[in-house]
């Protein structure tokens, strides 16, 4: 019974591993770093600026934050 439970428990771990393996040890691309580098200013230049049209293609239509439940629009 105890080599049963050691054998679940040791197959268990390995597709936990797996599954999770390719997530933990890739990397973002330097051309995809540099592109969330460039939109991430560009919020924060909008957000700054108070550039509504901007402000309105980053937010998406169901946009809610969490914990105070303002949407979009509130956000914006």
């Amino acid at each position: 019974m105890m080599k049963r439970i050691l054998v679940m428990f040791l197959v268990m771990f390995v597709l936990m591993f797996a599954a999770t393996a390719g997530y933990t040890f890739s990397q973002c691309r330097d051309a995809d770093k540099n592109a969330l580098e460039a939109y991430d200013r560009a919020w924060s230049e909008a957000g700054e600026k108070g550039d509504r049209a901007a402000l309105m293609n980053i937010y998406a239509d169901d946009y809610v934050s969490m914990p105070e439940m303002t949407n979009r629009t509130q956000a914006i």
